[in-house]
């Protein structure tokens, strides 16, 4: 199911709908019902003034709550770069690459240099520093052009002693997504 992108306030009241019922709606959050209604998660009944009498979820709300519980917000939460195909070269052409041993770098700078070759030779402009997950230092490839566009899976370069590698499957790359952009 595609995962639809929800404010806080909004996560809180289908949460609520889904766990409490209506009773523990306050009254504040007729917007947030409105919100969730055009998006089918929810119908309501309003009243005159403008507030809420009774909403409840929609079998799609039920569908939606069950299949993403956690209400994590759509992935791409960031204009992706490339296509498909790119993606699995650059899959291929980094799994297990090789890199100089740590003692030969003498600086970060020079191990971002070395992975901006290695984006650049797959059609990336840079890789860009993202932080440390799970013991790997994670890198982004990047492209310097806003209008370039990239489809597919997210992309993430791990970094660990003397290996480069690329996010192994699509949950850990969501994983890293997640814990970096969520």
């Amino acid at each position: 199911m595609e995962r639809i992108r929800l404010s806080k306030r909004e996560k809180r009241v289908l949460r609520t709908l889904s766990h409490q019922g209506f009773d523990a709606l306050s009254e504040f959050d007729a917007a947030a019902v409105r919100s969730l209604e055009r998006a089918g998660l929810v119908r309501a009944a309003y009243l005159e003034g403008g507030g809420v009498e009774d909403a409840v979820l929609t079998g799609y709300g039920k569908e939606f709550m069950r299949d993403n519980p956690k209400l994590y917000n759509p992935v791409m939460r960031f204009v992706m770069r490339s296509f498909d195909a790119v993606n699995a070269y650059i899959s291929i052409k980094l799994f297990g690459h090789k890199i100089p041993k740590k003692e030969e770098f003498m600086t970060k700078e020079e191990l971002q240099a070395h992975l901006d070759a290695l984006c650049k030779q797959n059609g990336f402009d840079y890789a860009k520093y993202l932080g440390t997950y799970n013991g790997d230092e994670i890198y982004q490839p990047e492209f310097n052009e806003e209008g370039d566009v990239y489809y597919g899976r997210p992309c993430f370069l791990h970094v660990r002693g003397d290996k480069i590698r690329r996010s192994r499957s699509y949950e850990e790359a969501s994983k890293v997504l997640n814990y970096f952009y969520d």
